[in-house]
């Protein structure tokens, strides 16, 4: 059970939990969004089948950039949630039915690049060897916890009344982009920290072996 002490596995837990809770209310609740900002129920029931138009472009052109060596991993996923958290912040504000098209189109595109490199991520600090192991407790753990999300998409969905001006979905896009911003800070902070981390030993590493060389 080496998985367990390595601290990047709980960090890529968290955000796969977070990841598919933001995924599954947002594509719930959109329609239901849409028809309260003045459109139409066939125009917004087809939100959801055009966001898969973007989110191949994102299962497949986003990963490139950490394939080719522009961008580590770990950072191309904290841009991804990052931009997934500013798409879900300016959805209030979408009042047309393009301009709400447009939020999700690019919301689709993050979306898709974070469901790719969540295995990629997991491969690349927990090694391939135990990459079956990490699955399995993932399963485990987030299995009981996704249970819970009818619960919450019911409350979204089922209490629309106005409390300040304010609607429950456009709440539930203010609250589900506050949990994706404010996670992304924290994992570019662990990985920042992590990677100093690792530079500072690797260097102390060299600094031994170049002495033992040099004893030799």
């Amino acid at each position: 059970m080496t998985v367990l002490k390595c601290p990047m596995f709980y960090v890529v837990l968290v955000t796969y939990i977070i990841y598919n809770y933001n995924f599954d209310v947002f594509m719930t609740t959109v329609p239901d969004f849409a028809i309260d900002r003045g459109t139409s129920v066939v125009d917004a029931v087809g939100l959801v089948p055009l966001f898969s138009i973007t989110d191949t472009v994102g299962r497949l052109g986003l990963p490139v950039l950490a394939d080719r060596g522009y961008l580590r991993r770990s950072t191309l996923v904290m841009f991804n949630y990052l931009l997934m958290g500013m798409c879900l912040f300016a959805l209030p504000w979408a009042t047309s039915y393009a301009s709400i098209l447009l939020v999700c189109l690019c919301e689709a595109t993050f979306v898709g690049c974070g469901m790719t490199m969540y295995p990629a991520l997991m491969a690349e600090y927990i090694g391939l060897d135990r990459l079956p192991i990490s699955y399995g407790i993932v399963g485990t753990i987030a299995g009981p916890l996704f249970l819970l999300k009818p619960f919450l998409i019911g409350e979204l969905r089922i209490k629309k009344v106005v409390l300040n001006g304010t609607s429950n979905d456009v709440k539930s896009c203010y609250s589900l982009a506050t949990g994706t911003a404010v996670y992304s800070t924290f994992t570019l902070v662990y990985l920042t920290c992590l990677m100093t981390l690792l530079t500072y030993f690797r260097r102390e590493d060299f600094k031994v072996s170049h002495l033992k060389k040099l004893c030799v």
